[in-house]
């Protein structure tokens, strides 16, 4: 047996309810909003133009101005066992050579 439920759902804007210019009014909420974004992102227009970079200069720029990521993403890669993570260590670690050069040879315990 099926059971028909309805409900009647009404707005109230009488008061108790918020009113024109409170702060918890719905529109007072939505216009304030709207003056925020305006302010916060008025400057967009006046912005420098942003030139592209290859994802080549984006590495090179990345481990120039962090010396440690590249082949700390690589290891990662590696511990997290993710697929293609040898050949991802071997791009960031070229990419590493070129701006930094070849690592220290680290001797090996016999």
């Amino acid at each position: 047996m099926t059971e028909s439920i309805t409900s009647h759902v009404a707005g109230h804007d009488g008061v108790p309810a918020p009113q024109p210019g409170d702060v918890d009014h719905y529109r007072t909420f939505l216009d304030r909003i709207c003056h925020f974004y305006g302010e916060r992102f008025s400057d967009l227009d006046n912005l420098p133009a942003v030139e592209a970079l290859t994802i080549e200069d984006a590495l090179l720029k990345l481990s120039a101005d962090y010396p440690e990521l590249l082949p700390a993403i690589g290891q990662w890669a590696f511990d997290e066992d993710l697929p293609g993570a040898a050949e991802l260590d071997a791009v960031l670690r070229s990419v590493q050579t070129g701006v930094h050069g070849e690592p220290p040879e680290v001797e090996k315990e016999v």
